[in-house]
């Protein structure tokens, strides 16, 4: 099947990325609100509500990794062109470090907090 590895491509990625947040949900449990926007250097600007913070990041990634599936499924030729498997790496790699940036930043903040 020629969108094999665009499938699993994106379930490596989304659980990966799920499983980093749910980790950082137990982390970080005794607070309501976690820094949602970091200014450029690094303090947290906004507080938003704790599962948008941690969860936001991986929903997008299942979304843009779904899109990219169903254009390789529906789109004869697409899957066997790699353009899939490259959005949904390229993509993947992009928001597990913009996740684990985010995540040192909030504990850093966490400790500054006293």
């Amino acid at each position: 099947m020629e969108a094999g590895l665009p499938i699993a491509a994106a379930a490596l990625f989304s659980l990966a990325s799920w499983g980093i947040a749910l980790a950082a949900n137990r982390e970080f449990r005794r607070h309501d609100r976690l820094p949602g926007l970091f200014s450029l250097t690094g303090r947290a600007a906004r507080l938003d509500p704790r599962p948008l913070t941690l969860f936001l990041p991986p929903v997008l990634l299942t979304l843009i990794a779904g899109f990219a599936i169903a254009v390789a499924l529906l789109v004869e030729g697409v899957a066997a062109s790699g353009e899939p498997t490259i959005v949904i790496v390229g993509t993947g790699l992009a928001m597990l470090a913009s996740q684990a940036r985010a995540l040192r930043l909030t504990r850093r903040w966490e400790r500054s907090l006293g």
